[in-house]
């Protein structure tokens, strides 16, 4: 029986990596770390913007992270090399099945196929059931990964903005505050538009409000895993640490009057239209 993936997504530097964390322990789940090849290669190829050679070129890129972090977090707690009844050599694998896919013209049937094995194969070699995937930039292709999947369920992580920008700039996602509060923006509409057209299979969660009190995001999570949270996942959500999301310092002292203005007009308009304050 086919289970579709629970995916959490967000502003990116927004918490994303913390919460999945958290979840990581409850019963069935398989924490993933942005498997990349499916917004990056498959999405692209099967809507006709890749061709077959730009997929292979991009396995071939020495910077494609695509089967790079999802074996990274598979091999976290399981080794390159797993398997129930067999070894699975993971990178391998994921290879095999890319260059399968695009052998062919593309087709939605055969990349959810593609994709619908890759998941169950390393599910079972990893002795769980459901793909937990953390992919914050993924809010934008919803609408693709909500057809091939349509029991798909996706978590939006919020935090403060000010805080979001000042993480981007300062890792260096983007140079300025603008091309950080665009990023954000784009998908943060993106998650409001899903809202809008299935509200069933998106939730929104502060992480702010996670740390100050881990018991408001439980009816969130209960609903995103459709079943109520270990007690595992119930102590690591009581350990999460605010000052491990602040720590970069605090944004009135990196950025300018203007800089700090222009961040708290676009909060502003963006928590007016989702109906409360997430960011």
């Amino acid at each position: 029986m086919r289970t579709d993936p629970l995916l959490i997504c967000g502003l990116g530097r927004s918490g994303t990596t913390v919460l999945a964390d958290c979840m990581a322990t409850q019963p069935g789940l398989l924490r993933v770390e942005e498997p990349n090849f499916v917004e990056s290669l498959v999405v692209p190829f099967v809507r006709g913007d890749l061709t077959a050679c730009d997929v292979v070129a991009g396995l071939d890129h020495e910077g494609w992270r695509g089967p790079m972090k999802i074996c990274r977090t598979i091999t976290e707690d399981y080794p390159d090399t797993f398997g129930v009844g067999g070894p699975l050599p993971i990178r391998t694998y994921l290879r095999e099945c890319l260059c399968a896919l695009v052998a062919r013209p593309p087709e939605d049937a055969r990349a959810i196929a593609m994709l619908d094995t890759i998941i169950d194969d390393t599910c079972r070699a990893a002795g769980a059931a459901t793909w937990l995937i953390k992919q914050p930039s993924a809010i934008l292709e919803w609408e693709t990964l909500t057809r091939w999947w349509p029991g798909m369920r996706i978590l939006f992580v919020g935090r403060l903005l000010h805080r979001t920008v000042l993480s981007r700039v300062k890792r260096g996602f983007q140079s300025s505050v603008v091309g950080a509060l665009d990023v954000c923006v784009s998908r943060f509409r993106a998650a409001l538009d899903m809202r809008s057209e299935v509200p069933e299979r998106i939730s929104f969660v502060s992480i702010d409000a996670a740390c100050a009190d881990p018991l408001t995001i439980l009816p969130e999570l209960c609903s995103f895993l459709g079943t109520p949270p270990s007690e595992q996942v119930r102590r690591n959500l009581a350990r999460l640490d605010l000052a491990r999301l602040t720590g970069l310092g605090d944004p009135a002292q990196h950025f300018t009057r203007e800089e700090l203005a222009r961040i708290e007009h676009v909060r502003g308009e963006l928590n007016a239209r989702l109906g409360w304050e997430l960011l």
